[in-house]
């Protein structure tokens, strides 16, 4: 049976450790509650996005834990999916299938080919 090793926070992310003895496995878990993210969605298509000088308006609000669920079970790293443009029809696909986290502009971002 696992027990729980440690835990500590990065950022708004809990990370715990779970040590397996029977199997000498570690098990890593992160968590991160999404709600933050979903009401600043709602408030913002509420009044419209605003534009960002220089970069445009955005796109989605992305918690870190479901971008890692999302690589992992796609095989993609999720430092790139998030901080490069190396994945761009990846990262339309992610805020296709989690439209609650999509802000609604006047382009939409929904199209997934």
């Amino acid at each position: 049976m696992a027990r729980l090793i440690g835990e500590h926070w990065e950022g708004d992310v809990r990370v715990r450790w779970y040590g397996d003895d029977a199997t000498n496995e570690v098990t890593v878990e992160r968590w991160q509650d999404p709600q933050a993210a979903l009401d600043m969605v709602a408030q913002v298509n509420s009044e419209g996005p605003p534009t960002i000088d220089g970069l445009g308006k955005p796109v989605v609000d992305v918690p870190v834990v479901v971008a890692m669920k999302f690589c992992a079970d796609r095989g993609i790293p999720w430092e790139r999916l998030l901080y490069s443009n190396d994945y761009d029809d990846e990262f339309r696909r992610f805020a296709f299938e989690h439209s609650k986290l999509t802000y609604q502009n006047a382009k939409s971002v929904h199209t997934v080919q």
